[in-house]
């Protein structure tokens, strides 16, 4: 009997056991989802992020792309290189998760957007420049041209190449002009859509003539930021020119290098890295000390280099307005014996408070990668100096939060 008995006793014991581990199981399965949710479930979460803006800085944004979506396969992300104007009303629709655009977000707009998405995070993500590319019928030399000689040929001061004030910093274009009668018409060429390579272009010729600054800043008060993306460059040949088809206009850089190529005599201006893929002929510019320098990788290096100290001087700020404070042009026109003289910083604009986790945590990789210290950049950019770099990845790490939780808390230091 007692045998039986603590029989009895043994299996009761292990019959409680196997209850409460199945009740333990069933508590633990059961419980709400927003109890039992962790960051490596959502972290493993698909999640589309959708890119739109400026053209630009497309070669290096594909990269950084196939980059992402090769480490983390959950990621997609989706890129409409629509120029930057559509890029920033597409993020002020909720279409784009980052609005890409060459010059800062304008004013208005980013005033907009903060409205909207409270506090926003808007840094460089990479460098480039925009060259002056020409065809003059016979010559096949490059070049030298100043920052007001560019501004006069643009305004129809200047409408011919064989001009004292050309053929001074050109005398090996001299031959080719007195074959030709000293004729040889200059034919403009122009963005014929809001473009932010435009932007950057006119608001250089703003500070290196005061006359065209003058005229620029009379187009600002009618027509706001719109003005310097797609100026009334109609109005501007006929004050000189006298005659409204003086200039000729191209849809994107394709359609001005195309253009440029096709019409005897012509001039246009094109972002860098298209030139380099597309083997143009570029001129060289006089720089703020003097010198004529060629768009190189290291002379807009250097020029980088030595913006990037101004702009550290300025106190660079990724959480303000960098319209406000004309980022663009601190950088435009920098010191240094071999700098050249038009370059940019393509921006890149997101918000910093998410109620999705996995998108803010696709956000955060992507932009990682973008701003990481050690990073490959294709032929025809440049890095953004390692110190902005460095002051981007801190804002986002920072000020990004899921619903009210920091970042941070979902990807550690990573």
């Amino acid at each position: 009997m007692a045998k039986r008995k603590y029989v009895g006793i043994a299996i009761g014991i292990i019959i409680a056991i196997i209850v409460i581990g199945i009740a333990a199981y069933l508590a633990t399965s059961h419980r709400p989802s927003s109890a039992r949710s962790s960051s490596s479930t959502q972290i493993a979460s698909s999640v589309t992020i959708r890119i739109g803006g400026a053209t630009a800085p497309m070669y290096q944004i594909n990269y950084w792309i196939h980059v992402l979506e090769h480490k983390y396969p959950n990621i997609t992300i989706v890129y409409d290189a629509v120029g930057s104007g559509k890029g920033i009303a597409g993020f002020l629709e909720g279409i784009y998760d980052i609005a890409l655009h060459d010059p800062p977000m304008p004013t208005k707009q980013w005033e907009e957007a903060y409205k909207e998405y409270g506090p926003l995070l808007e840094c460089p993500d990479v460098g480039g420049a925009v060259v002056i590319i020409y065809n003059i019928p016979h010559f096949h030399g490059i070049i030298n041209l100043t920052g007001p000689l560019i501004a006069e040929i643009f305004m129809g001061k200047i409408r011919n190449w064989c001009s004292r004030e050309i053929l001074q910093y050109n005398p090996g274009l001299e031959k080719v002009c007195k074959e030709s009668g000293n004729n040889i018409p200059i034919r403009p060429v122009v963005r014929r859509e809001a473009s932010g390579t435009t932007f950057i272009f006119v608001t250089y010729l703003t500070l290196v003539s005061p006359e065209f600054r003058s005229i620029m800043e009379s187009q600002y008060k009618q027509r706001g930021a719109l003005a310097f993306f797609l100026p009334d460059w109609q109005s501007i040949w006929v004050k000189y020119a006298h005659n409204p088809a003086y200039g000729l206009s191209a849809k994107g850089n394709f359609g001005i290098a195309s253009m440029v190529k096709t019409t005897p005599g012509a001039i246009g201006y094109v972002e860098w890295s298209y030139a380099i893929f597309n083997n143009l002929i570029t001129a060289r510019i006089m720089n703020r000390d003097g010198n004529f320098v060629a768009p190189t990788y290291d002379n807009i290096e250097a020029a980088f280099k030595n913006a990037a100290k101004i702009l550290e001087q300025s106190h660079f700020n990724p959480l303000s307005d960098l319209w406000k404070e004309k980022t663009y042009e601190k950088i435009l026109n920098p010191p240094g014996p071999n700098s050249y003289p038009i370059i940019f910083f393509s921006h890149l604009t997101i918000k910093l408070h998410y109620e999705n986790l996995a998108k803010a945590i696709g956000i955060y990789r992507f932009l990682s990668i973008v701003w990481a210290i050690h990073n490959h950049y294709v032929k025809g950019y440049i890095p953004v100096p390692v110190t902005i770099r460095e002051m981007c990845l801190n804002a986002m790490r920072s000020h990004m939060t899921v619903n009210g939780v920091p970042i941070t808390h979902y990807v550690g230091s990573g």
